[in-house]
């Protein structure tokens, strides 16, 4: 009992920040400072402006000094940073709300696969016949397809000519294929159409098909959610108010403090313009989240994840009917 007690007052309890602890976390820190990052940032979109603000407010504040120029009135400044700020943080909630809702489909979605070949798979008997089989693995190869086939479809890249979605597809339909169709629903329909073979040949139990009709529909209706966010971004006029907005903001910015910081103007205002446009651009490239930019949603991942489970769940032979014999 006591030698418990001597571990239990040498352990560091829950919440305890230990020395060891500290020293892990200021060492990560020092590997990947993130205020160090170039990879990943906005900072090679704001090259241009953050260096014309930069540029224009040193020009401005050396002509001040020979009396050529004008001032503002530094009461201006509450007011309009309180407009531009609500403009520009509605701007970046919208962006982020599109960006995690793209996330959440995603989810959902690979859940649907999961589910939809876990079923089919454990259900559908195969008979010991390697045509039926056969009709297993591509319907199971489908799940894959589709997946893959909405990244592409997101990305308005058309067709079956990719290297990693043209081996999931059978080659019976590629043969008949019309290209100019929406290939994630068309996959959606050959689903349905192998889970009708297997009930019509007696292979897969009719009270399973309702609920495999209803996962094929949960995924259509995530096809169309991504649809919406991928093809409903936000309105053109308000994002060129809004740029409109912060180039005058950043602009008026001189003549406002020109007499009360002199050449420190041009530090303030290049601050300013590093903020409020990082931000701006920080919702531009988020809004849309299934592209190429560093900070959209690692599709490929998610699409290699399923990949890979569909292809374990295939090779499952496990039967527990066989450890009983």
């Amino acid at each position: 009992k006591h030698e418990n007690l001597q571990m239990q007052a040498s352990s560091p309890t829950k919440g305890t920040i230990t020395t060891d602890g500290l020293k892990t976390q200021f060492l990560d820190a020092l590997n990947n400072p993130f205020v160090l990052r170039y990879k990943g940032s906005v900072l090679p979109r704001l090259i241009v402006p953050v260096t014309f603000m930069t540029l224009y407010s040193f020009l401005f504040v050396f002509l001040h000094d020979f009396g050529l120029t004008f001032t503002l009135s530094s009461a201006l400044i509450p007011t309009f940073s309180l407009v531009t700020g609500l403009l520009v943080s509605f701007r970046t909630g919208s962006a982020y709300d599109r960006w995690w809702e793209g996330r959440r489909l995603w989810s959902t979605l690979t859940g649907n696969l999961r589910n939809f070949g876990r079923i089919m798979w454990l259900h559908v008997d195969d008979g010991s016949t390697q045509f039926t089989l056969q009709q297993k693995r591509e319907a199971l190869n489908l799940l894959s397809a589709y997946a893959l086939s909405i990244k592409h479809h997101l990305r308005e890249e058309r067709g079956t000519s990719y290297s990693d979605i043209i081996a999931y597809l059978p080659q019976r339909y590629l043969a008949q294929r019309n290209m100019s169709g929406n290939l994630p629903l068309e996959i959606s329909y050959l689903l349905n159409r192998y889970i009708d073979s297997f009930v019509q040949q007696k292979r897969l139990d009719p009270s399973l098909l309702g609920s495999l009709n209803g996962l094929i529909q949960s995924m259509v209706d995530c096809l169309g959610s991504f649809e919406r966010i991928a093809r409903s971004p936000i309105p053109l006029a308000y994002q060129i108010h809004l740029r409109q907005l912060l180039t005058l903001y950043c602009l008026s910015l001189t003549p406002q403090l020109v007499d009360t910081l002199g050449y420190g103007t041009v530090i303030v205002t290049a601050f300013v313009t590093f903020a409020f446009f990082g931000i701006d651009y920080i919702g531009l490239e988020i809004e849309n989240p299934f592209g190429y930019d560093f900070n959209d949603l690692p599709v490929e991942k998610f699409c290699a994840e399923i990949e890979s489970e569909l292809q374990s769940l295939s090779q499952s032979t496990f039967d527990p009917h066989e450890m009983e014999q």
